[in-house]
Formats: C-alpha cells, sequence, structure tokens
C-alpha cells in the first residue's frame, strides 16, 4: 500500500511542507521513520525531487536541507544534485550562492554542463544582471557547450528586463550564425526588451519580421509592442495595435488595457485614460490597482485634486490604496496649493502603516518651493521638514522625528516657533525615557543662537546653504544690501564650515556633502569638484552607523544642460551619476532643479 506511487506523492508533500515551515527537525522525523518501510525514499531519485519541489517554491534554503540529508544518509551528490540546488538559488536571482554551490560541484571533481551554464545565465536573469547573464554564456562556450535556443532566449530576456536592445540584438545575430532557429518565445523576448526600452519602432520592426518568418504573434508579443508604445505616450499607435490584436484572434488581458491606460496618462490625456478604464470593465475585464493608480497619477499631474479624489474614491471601492495612490493624492493637493489638506493626508498615510519616502519627500519639498515663492532651497526644506514632523507628532508617530530634526540642526536651519514644543509634548505624553534622551539631545542645536547670515564675506557658522551660494557665486541679501562672495575667501570659509562639523577637508575647496550640487556655468574659476571627503573617527563611526558612504572620487567633467528643462530630463541625468544610490535619485535631482532652474548648471556626484 505504502508503495503506491499516489501515497509516495502524498509523502513528499507532507516532507516538504515541513521543510518549507523550517520544521527541519519535523521532516527528519518523517524520513527517519519510513526509511526503511519504504526503501523508494532513501534513493537519490526521491532526494532530488525533493530539492525541485523546494525550488519551485523558491526556497534555496530547503533545496540546501535537502541536499545536505542526502549527503547524511551516505549518499554521493552527482551532477543533478548540485543542478537541481543551483536552480533553486536561480529562481530567486540569488546569484552568489548559485555560485557557491557551482563551486562545491567543481571540488567534488564534478564538470558542469549545458544545464549548470544556462541555470547560472537563469540565475543572472533573474537578478537583472545582465553583464553576468552574457559572462556566463560566453564562459559556456569557452568551454566548450554549445548554447541552444534555451540559452539565447535567457540572455536576451535578462537584457530585455535592463532595456539593453542593441546588446540583446546582438546576440539575435549570434544565435542565427551559429544555425540556431528563433521561435515565437525568443522574438517575444526581444520584442520585450524594445518595449522596455521604450523604442516602439524596433518593437514593431521586430514583429514585422517574426510574422514574414511564419511564425504567430500572440497576446504577449501585441502587449509589449503596445507597451513600447506607451512609454512614449503614443496613444493613437498604441491603439493601432490594440486593433491589431483583435483582428488577430487574441484576447486582451489587464497588461493590454494596462498600457493602453498609460499610453493615455502619459500623454496627458486623462479622458482618454478614463475611457480605457470603462471600456475594460464594459468588456468585463476588471481594473486593477495599477491601472486605477495610473489614472489617478495622471490626474494629480494636472494639478486636478477633485478628479484625483474621484479616482481615489473608486480606487478604495475595489481594493486598498497603497502608497502610490497616497503620494499621487498628495501631489494633486501641492500643485493645488491646498497645504493645510496636504497635512490630513499625509497624517492619514502614517496611520495606515506608510512613512514618508523619497517620492514624498520630492513632492513636498516642490510644494515647500512653491509655498514660500521662492526658490531657495533653505525655505522650501524649512517648510518640508516642518509639515513632516509636524504630522508625525500629531499621529503620535515619534520614533522618526528626531532624524528628521537632525536634518534641519545639520542644514542650519531653525524650526518654526512652537513646533519643538509640540514635539516634546507628544514625546512626554508616550513616557518612553529613551526617546525624551533622543530629543533632549536635539533640542539645545536649535536654542543656540544662530550664526550671522552672509552679507559680504561669510563667516565659519554661516549655514550650508549661505556657503554653497558662495561658493557658485551666488548673490546672499543681507543688512548690507547683496554683494557676491569673493572667491578668494571661498577655501578658508569652506575649510571652517567643514570643520566645525566634524570633518576633515583634503581639498582647497569645501562643498557641503549631502547632496548634489550645482555650480554655475558663469563661474568656471570654482566650479571645480572636490577630490575627496574623510571623516575623523567620531564622525567616521557616525556615518558607518548610518551606512552612508565616508569618501568619493571625484567623476570625469559633468555634463552641462540649460534650465528651464523639465524636471523629466533632469532625473535621467541624476540617475546617470548616482547608480549605487538610485533610492535618493529624485530627491537629489530635484534638489538641484529647484535651487537653479533659472541658471545654465553643471551637475556633479557628491558624497552623501
Amino acid at each position: 500500500m505504502m508503495g503506491n506511487p499516489g501515497c509516495r506523492e502524498e509523502l513528499l508533500k507532507r516532507v516538504v511542507k515541513r521543510i518549507l515551515a523550517g520544521d527541519f527537525a519535523g521532516a527528519d522525523k518523517i524520513l527517519d521513520s519510513i526509511a526503511h518501510t519504504i526503501k523508494s525514499t532513501s534513493g537519490k531519485a526521491f532526494y532530488h525531487s525533493l530539492i525541485h519541489a523546494c525550488a519551485k517554491a523558491g526556497s534555496p534554503k530547503a533545496a540546501e536541507w535537502c541536499a545536505e540529508r542526502l549527503v547524511r544518509r551516505g549518499i554521493k551528490p552527482n551532477a543533478v544534485t548540485y543542478n537541481s540546488v543551483i536552480d533553486a538559488c536561480a529562481r530567486v536571482g540569488n546569484v552568489s550562492l548559485a555560485t557557491r554551490w557551482l563551486d562545491m560541484m567543481k571540488m567534488q571533481s564534478l564538470t558542469p554542463n549545458g544545464i549548470t551554464y544556462n541555470t547560472m545565465i537563469k540565475a543572472c536573469a533573474q537578478a537583472r544582471d545582465s553583464s553576468g547573464a552574457e559572462w556566463w554564456m560566453q564562459k559556456m562556450q569557452d568551454d566548450g557547450f554549445l548554447p541552444c535556443i534555451v540559452t539565447f532566449s535567457t540572455v536576451i530576456d535578462a537584457l530585455a528586463k535592463t532595456g539593453k536592445v542593441e546588446q540583446a540584438e546582438k546576440w539575435f545575430h549570434h544565435m542565427e550564425e551559429i544555425g540556431v532557429e528563433p521561435d515565437a518565445v525568443l522574438y517575444n523576448c526581444i520584442i520585450n526588451a524594445c518595449a522596455r526600452a521604450g523604442n516602439p519602432s524596433k518593437a514593431e520592426r521586430w514583429l514585422t519580421q517574426m510574422r514574414a518568418q511564419g511564425l504567430q504573434a500572440d497576446e504577449r508579443t501585441y502587449n509589449s509592442v503596445i507597451n513600447a508604445c506607451a512609454k512614449v505616450g503614443a496613444v493613437s499607435r498604441a491603439e493601432k495595435w490594440f486593433r491589431k490584436l483583435e483582428q488577430d484572434g487574441c484576447r486582451a488581458d489587464k497588461i493590454t488595457f494596462g498600457s493602453l491606460i498609460n499610453a493615455c496618462a502619459r500623454a496627458g490625456n486623462i479622458e482618454k485614460a478614463e475611457f480605457w478604464i470603462d471600456e475594460m470593465q464594459h468588456r468585463g475585464t476588471e481594473p486593477n490597482l495599477i491601472c486605477l493608480n495610473t489614472v489617478l497619477n495622471a490626474c494629480a499631474q494636472r494639478g486636478n485634486h477633485e478628479k484625483t479624489l474621484k479616482w481615489f474614491k473608486r480606487l478604495s471601492e475595489v481594493g486598498e490604496p497603497n502608497r502610490v495612490s497616497y503620494n499621487s493624492m498628495v501631489e494633486a493637493l501641492v500643485k493645488s496649493g491646498l497645504y493645510a489638506e496636504v497635512e490630513t493626508w499625509l497624517k492619514r498615510m502614517l496611520v495606515r502603516g506608510m512613512p514618508v519616502d523619497e517620492i514624498t519627500y520630492a513632492i513636498l519639498l516642490r510644494g515647500g518651493s512653491k509655498n514660500q515663492e521662492d526658490t531657495d532651497l533653505d525655505a522650501a526644506l524649512l517648510w518640508t521638514i516642518s509639515t513632516i514632523v509636524k504630522v508625525h507628532a500629531r499621529v503620535g508617530e515619534i520614533q522618526a522625528i528626531p532624524l528628521w530634526l537632525g536634518q534641519l540642526a545639520d542644514s542650519g536651519l531653525q524650526p518654526p516657533v512652537g513646533l519643538l514644543e509640540e514635539c516634546l509634548s507628544s514625546v512626554a505624553a508616550l513616557g518612553d525615557p529613551s526617546l525624551s534622551a533622543r530629543f533632549n539631545s536635539i533640542v539645545p542645536l536649535f536654542t543656540a543662537p544662530p550664526g550671522p547670515r552672509p552679507v559680504g564675506k561669510l563667516q565659519a557658522s554661516s549655514p550650508p546653504s549661505a556657503v554653497r551660494r558662495a561658493f557658485v557665486g551666488r548673490r546672499s541679501s543681507g543688512a548690507g544690501g547683496g554683494n557676491t562672495a569673493d572667491a578668494s575667501d571661498v577655501p578658508d570659509v569652506g575649510l571652517a564650515w567643514s570643520q566645525k562639523r566634524g570633518k576633515v577637508v583634503e581639498t582647497p575647496v569645501a562643498t557641503p556633502p549631502g547632496l548634489m550640487h550645482s555650480t554655475l556655468s558663469s563661474v568656471p574659476e570654482i566650479a571645480e569638484v572636490p577630490k575627496k571627503f574623510t571623516a575623523p573617527t567620531p564622525a567616521l563611526e557616525a556615518r558607518e552607523a548610518e551606512g552612508c558612504a565616508t569618501s568619493y572620487t571625484a567623476p570625469s567633467p559633468p555634463e552641462t544642460c540649460s534650465v528651464p528643462m523639465p524636471f523629466s530630463a533632469v532625473r535621467p541625468l541624476a540617475a546617470d551619476l548616482m547608480p549605487q544610490h538610485p533610492s535618493n535619485i529624485d530627491t537629489l535631482a530635484f534638489v538641484n532643479w529647484t535651487a537653479a532652474r533659472s541658471d545654465c548648471v553643471h551637475f556633479e556626484r557628491m558624497s552623501f
């Protein structure tokens, strides 16, 4: 009875369930109890089934445990064993763990085969590491293994995920050169690469070539082409391919409608986006959160807070609004100048467990600049952080407040009257001694009299914003009228300012760390990028605790762009200069764009 295949499968499921739950002792107990009665459970094939089941469930840890138990039972692992564990790592994109198991495979004098290399390429593709996928493809060929269509599909898919169309096309042509015949799956991969890169012309050309080869386009093919059109806001073009999709007998799904809605949103055509939402429902497909958020965000970008609120309510009827929904609502209110309501929506976000993130911060910073009717970064920064602190205090979310107040102190800004008192009252109400101690350490930073504002020559106690303006030759207003800072004073003032904050500067020109810095092209003699920042031991420990970089090397000469260029054009430049800190790109690019949008600026990478 127990030898029945159905019973064996049931047993396999029971054991896998225990392993995936982390109950390794329970799994051991089951396997030990049946080892003598069901001989097949002691064989290599059974353990390979366990590893494969764990891999399908996306648990490398569980797959590793199965392989280790196999060895404990005195069974010698083979290439299939190692390939199965590597596959478990590949499915979750854990390239380093997959590589470690490949190294162990070699240590056991087992030679990697074509499956091994394909699996390593798969791991890189899953991790969006297209360079790694290409490296393993080349390594596979160097070791004498001929890539198959699966190999090429995986590499091209890896390149598709990062929008590297030219590289994907190179591998496609290499595949043709070695005599591998492309199939519909491979064409779909390369069309998807074009879509992710926002290149509808190339996507259409590859679809035409695919059909010329006698291959049938499916929903995925058409969805990729429609998505390529959506990326550039080409509504009519996207709708043309939608009609072709239907003419070919394919069925539009949520991805199809989502791309059409996205095309309309990017083009700023809210009415057409609303039409496609209604059409989607009319055809029996319910819009998901992504579709509704797309329309919601399009309304917000137009500053239409009434329509944004209407779509927010509609979204709430079919699902739970997420961070994108709330950020869109906040942006609509900011663009409409409804600052009192901004605080209300920020409170709702916090109450629902959504803390302020980089996007929220950038939206508020825009609002701060508009609210203060001033391009000065200090005014926008003060309003933004004060608003965030006030909202946190009023909903009882106190833990994050010291960090925000610390940012104000670091920027040399004084909080508005009454804000510190409100925070201290909220802390006292909680009765948390450790939290009270944190606040007591921050309050003295604001009680000391502020340093003099720059008039002619800067003081060592000048706030960072004043130093930034002096470095780039901006005019500073004071009691004595507007005077341009003397460039010859910049090195000494910069050094004093940096030393005052516990920094040692290894360059004659100091620039405040913490922001991407904009320098006016009209003052080239002081637009030089500093070579390196280092910090003494106390400051170094503090920065390491925050996970910040303590030094950097200056990049090659910065690119120049003219303003008024839109923020959407500024962001890609920031992304190119700061690839290692993607979460800060929007905020930092916006800081520069806001601070210098009336000038011609250079964008430079700064440590932060």
